[in-house]
């Protein structure tokens, strides 16, 4: 039960891990360097701060 759950876990955050990277580099392709700057603290940091411990 215990080690199906960690394994949904990590599966799941390892989902979500790739998923960010697919904005981060949505985001470096997109845009002025201030606009990147705005997209970043407004989305990706709030994120990954929900993600990371």
């Amino acid at each position: 039960m215990i080690t199906e759950y960690v394994k949904r876990f990590s599966y799941s955050s390892n989902m979500q891990l790739l998923v960010y990277k697919g904005f981060v580099f949505q985001f470096s392709l997109i845009g002025t360097p201030e606009l990147k700057k705005r997209l970043w603290s407004a989305y990706v940091l709030p994120l990954l701060e929900l993600v990371l411990p």
